[in-house]
């Protein structure tokens, strides 16, 4: 539930350029949301900086001996993580960065493209909300496979998404579209909100630390890969349809990769 809310107000952060671009449009729009991320980005570094500080009455730790790097990557459970996290990354980023874009291609102005993103950034932080108590509730169901039941809620997400993601190929109407982006958005964070819960029960607890910062890293790989491909290499050439369908196959192959994890239980 913890790392659900994290991941929901992480990928619900556009709503705040969004809000200020539509508030701010008539002015400088761009130079209005910088300042106002840099100030939310300011409160949320001096807000990690007094959580994560050493108290001085903490008692003391002993530090497990770390897992080699080529060991962790070595291990195939590691590899399945990062390719089934990667398009909870790849959604993040190809709909908050190439949808507003996408919506003025066909035709609706910017001030609905505002509007657009502000939903979707609601529904992708109760989206994740939710699935992270639904997989909780699921994990704690007596005489269930807990592994089992956190990938499965995991890979309904991406389910959602990737049936979604086909409406948004063809609204044409401004309805349609936000339905169905909504939908999408709400799967991907639904995904993203359920991820976390997983690594713990395939990494022992000396090696978690490295196993997250490890599937993090390389997933993370994926971010520019996906702006370029959806908004640049297809978007910019007006191949929507292509861009949209690239990011069905990405939700489909990281749904696989999850689902194969259940194999992998330590």
């Amino acid at each position: 539930s913890v790392s659900s809310i994290y991941n929901g107000f992480y990928m619900s952060g556009a709503c705040l350029g969004s809000i200020t671009v539509m508030l701010a449009e008539k002015v400088n729009a761009w130079y209005m949301s910088s300042i106002l991320v840099g100030l939310v980005a300011l409160a949320g570094w001096i807000a990690t900086a007094y959580v994560a500080v050493d108290k001085d009455d903490a008692p003391a730790e002993a530090m497990p001996k770390p897992i080699s790097g080529r060991k962790l990557l070595s291990m195939p459970a590691t590899w399945l993580m990062i390719v089934a996290f990667s398009a909870c990354n790849w959604v993040d980023l190809s709909v908050n960065t190439d949808l507003p874009v996408y919506a003025q291609f066909l035709g609706f102005s910017v001030s609905s493209s505002g509007t657009l993103m502000i939903i979707i950034s609601v529904s992708t932080l109760v989206s994740s909300l939710i699935a992270g108590k639904v997989s909780d509730l699921a994990a704690k169901r007596r005489g269930t496979d807990v592994l089992r039941q956190r990938v499965m809620v995991f890979a309904a997400g991406f389910v959602v998404a990737m049936a979604s993601f086909v409406g948004v190929i063809f609204a044409r109407s401004y309805a349609a579209l936000v339905v169905f982006s909504v939908i999408t958005m709400a799967g991907a964070s639904w995904s993203n909100g359920t991820f976390w819960a997983i690594p713990p029960l395939l990494y022992s607890a000396d090696d978690l630390e490295s196993g997250t910062s490890t599937v993090t890293a390389f997933s993370n790989l994926v971010n520019p890969v996906a702006t370029f491909v959806v908004g640049v290499l297809c978007g910019g050439r007006g191949a929507w349809t292509a861009a949209w369908t690239v990011s069905i196959l990405v939700c489909l192959i990281s749904m696989t990769c999850g689902c194969l994890l259940v194999r992998h239980k330590s």
